[in-house]
């Protein structure tokens, strides 16, 4: 590897420290309303228990895969229309059977309404042996100490509930296995959501430590972050999450995920370039 020249050195401590700048400012002045409006987050907020904001939480980040208004219409499809806008009390009201019959015909990307609802009434069991679906989450955070290692564990007891020991590639892309190299994007939008305090967007659930959490890294704001610097890996792999959450924790080392919605903003990378 080459070792860069002092000058070098310069220009690149420069950049990042501009770089950071332009999130923070970016983030101080971004009006959270009108950036809830589009964000799938929304629809949780819909509801007040505890029990209907996990199980909207739980599928809107899983379903949050492709166009953002086609999420949002299909998010409005399942909760409001399918489930119709009592998540727990739908759920409560119908065998495994029944609610499989309920979503049939559901479809999102490669997502069946089959899939979800056994997913749905999983999380729902959950919920009333352990009062909530990511109490094991929370427990698994307590043995791990790491994101990483408690969704592996989390991800693996609910995929158990859900589908049984084999799972379709369907079933296997709506609840990824985060041991991989990917940036698991949906999940750790998750857990952003939930660990998080209610500040109008997130929902405040549980109490995984925010210093834990991880950026959400899909291929746009993968190119944002490269840009900018805070990463020079080619795909948004987990080590490139990694390492964009640690160029935001020099903003805030107990809370850098909080810079997540500024960071998907193209114009922080525009005015950059255009200030050299």
């Amino acid at each position: 590897m080459r070792v860069l020249l002092p000058s070098e050195r310069r220009r690149t401590s420069r950049r990042r420290t501009l770089a950071l700048e332009r999130v923070l400012a970016t983030h101080n002045a971004l009006d959270r309303s009108t950036a809830l409006a589009r964000d799938p987050v929304r629809f949780a907020r819909r509801y007040e228990s505890r029990d209907d904001r996990e199980l909207a939480a739980l599928v809107s980040a899983l379903l949050a895969f492709g166009n953002v208004t086609t999420i949002g219409n299909k998010l409005h499809e399942l909760l409001v229309e399918r489930l119709r806008d009592r998540p727990a009390a739908f759920i409560d009201q119908r065998s495994r059977g029944k609610m499989r019959s309920s979503l049939e015909g559901f479809v999102h990307r490669t997502f069946v309404g089959e899939d979800i609802a056994a997913l749905l009434f999983a999380a729902r069991e959950l919920q009333r042996e352990r009062g909530s679906v990511f109490a094991p989450l929370e427990d698994a955070f307590a043995r791990e100490q790491t994101l990483l290692g408690a969704l592996v564990a989390w991800v693996a007891l609910l995929r158990s509930r859900a589908f049984g020991p084999s799972l379709t590639r369907s079933q296997q892309h709506l609840l990824p296995d985060p041991a991989g190299n990917s940036a698991c994007k949906r999940l750790v939008l998750l857990c952003r959501w939930i660990a998080r305090p209610d500040d109008g967007v997130d929902l405040g659930l549980v109490s995984l430590p925010t210093r834990a959490l991880v950026v959400p890294l899909d291929v746009h704001v993968h190119r944002i972050a490269r840009s900018l610097g805070f990463t020079k890996r080619p795909s948004a792999s987990w080590k490139a999450a990694l390492e964009v959450t640690a160029a935001l924790a020099e903003l805030d080392a107990e809370d850098p995920v909080k810079f997540d919605f500024a960071l998907c903003h193209t114009e922080i990378a525009q005015r950059l370039n255009r200030q050299g």
